[in-house]
């Protein structure tokens, strides 16, 4: 399959993603998923900047401000966006016990 081709197989199931997790498509387009950048982690409007590194930014204790200071490529809205993925994604989280 072509890049182009995968890559509009990759928007849809993202949409789908999205769709049936009730995500808001307008902050989640801001997540982008590709193969070729950070080994298909999601990241931010395909920047190199992934959605853990925000998180793991915010639980380090900086502000949004720092934050948009340390990556002037990003907006405010791609901040509410990787906190929306990672909430939906962990929502969707289920645990099972197991008896031994």
């Amino acid at each position: 399959m072509g890049k182009e081709k995968t890559e509009i197989v990759i928007d849809y199931l993202c949409k789908l993603f999205c769709k049936k997790r009730g995500l808001k498509i307008d902050l989640m387009q801001r997540i982008t998923i590709n193969r070729d950048i950070l080994v298909g982690k999601p990241t931010i409007r395909g920047l190199r900047i992934s959605v853990d590194q925000i998180i793991k930014a915010l639980a380090a204790g900086l502000t949004q401000e720092e934050i948009l200071e340390d990556y002037p490529e990003l907006e405010k809205d791609d901040i509410k966006a990787a906190l929306l993925y990672a909430s939906k994604v962990l929502e969707s989280e289920r645990i099972f016990t197991i008896n031994a």
